[in-house]
């Protein structure tokens, strides 16, 4: 019994240095006499301590020359054993997720969300994936678009392997942009084709009664062509702007002029056309010149779709102000009005191209 006892004292220093992985190191005579295999037992417990330390040690060193590699890159790095264990996660990937050292040593799957992306994952592992992969990532309140790309590392001798490399570039403002595009595509199609049925309409009743119309139904109808032709080229021409100023060098040509000057010049043509819409226009402008370098055809563009939305989205009775200022080293000038304005969530894309 005491043999016994001595045994399973021994077995469980052993058991807590295999579980801790520090080598056992008792020269209990006791222990000794447990057994004749003990000391064999001993050193065979102390050998695998060894060798997991030295693993450790090893995959340490690997995961600390990749991560002094990968870390800086621009581009999300990812690195998965064999087990789905997350070994290193680059500074990109953390910033994409919105995560602060959160990712290592967690299962892939508990940390990002996408069944698109294990089945990838799982095609990387088994050499059947080809390519890059467009893969959707929903985290919490927003979604994160990656183009994802999988190789398995097998130079390398790490324990728990072949490790998992991906690297996955954000398209998330990609996406966003070209469902914003086709949304656009939509509207203009719809507003291409009023007009154009319009005209049609209006020609075929033309073509086919032109006989016994009377001269001012044809005058009527062909006043109504004219001004769908009218609308038609006026959203062209607003295409063709879009693509100018779209264009990697648009054509700019600076004057040097008093805006305040400017500004005043365009009042009467502003006044006739808000008041004959029924809104009030006030004039908020300082006496002193403002001397600044503009292109006087782009600034008319800004002021003239300034005006128009104003006049557009505010109720009769409105009041719509045109002021201007010096603020600092800068010039300001502004149309304001009381209507409803623009939706607080839309403020921060309102200048991203469709939106």
């Amino acid at each position: 019994y005491r043999q016994y006892r001595i045994q399973r004292r021994g077995m469980a220093l052993l058991a807590r240095s295999l579980a801790e992985r520090k080598p056992f190191l008792s020269e209990n005579a006791d222990l000794h006499r447990v057994h004749r295999d003990w000391e064999e037992l001993r050193a065979a417990g102390n050998g695998l301590i060894e060798r997991f330390n030295q693993l450790d040690r090893q995959q340490s060193n690997q995961l600390t020359q990749l991560e002094a590699a990968l870390g800086s890159l621009k581009e999300a790095v990812l690195i998965i054993d064999a087990d789905n264990y997350i070994l290193l996660a680059n500074n990109a990937l953390h910033e994409m997720y919105g995560r602060d050292g959160a990712l290592l040593g967690q299962r892939v799957e508990r940390v990002l969300h996408s069944a698109a992306f294990l089945e990838f994952l799982a095609e990387v592992r088994d050499a059947r994936a080809s390519g890059h992969r467009e893969i959707e990532f929903v985290e919490s309140d927003r979604t994160v678009w990656v183009e994802a790309t999988g190789a398995l590392i097998t130079d390398l001798d790490a324990p728990n392997g072949p490790w998992i490399l991906f690297v996955l570039h954000d398209i998330t403002r990609l996406k966003r942009l070209e469902a914003v595009r086709k949304e656009f595509v939509a509207n203009v199609s719809h507003e291409l084709k009023t007009p154009l049925s319009s005209i049609k309409g209006y020609v075929e009743t033309l073509v086919d009664d032109h006989a016994d119309m009377s001269v001012e139904d044809r005058g009527r109808f062909l006043a109504v062509v004219e001004r769908n032709c009218d609308r038609l080229n006026r959203i062209l021409e607003d295409l063709l702007e879009l693509s100018r100023l779209d264009s990697r060098r648009p054509d700019i040509n600076l004057e040097v002029m008093d805006l305040n000057a400017w500004l005043a010049s365009q009042v009467p043509d502003l006044k006739n056309r808000i008041e004959g819409a029924g809104r009030r226009f006030v004039v908020n402008l300082p006496e002193e010149a403002l001397l600044v370098g503009i292109d006087p055809f782009r600034i008319n563009q800004i002021l003239e779709n300034l005006v128009d939305n104003a006049a557009k989205y505010t109720p009769e009775g409105s009041t719509i102000v045109l002021g201007a200022a010096r603020r600092d080293n800068s010039i300001e000038f502004w149309i304001a009005d009381d209507g409803p304005g623009i939706a607080r969530a839309d403020l921060p894309q309102i200048f991203e191209r469709f939106y």
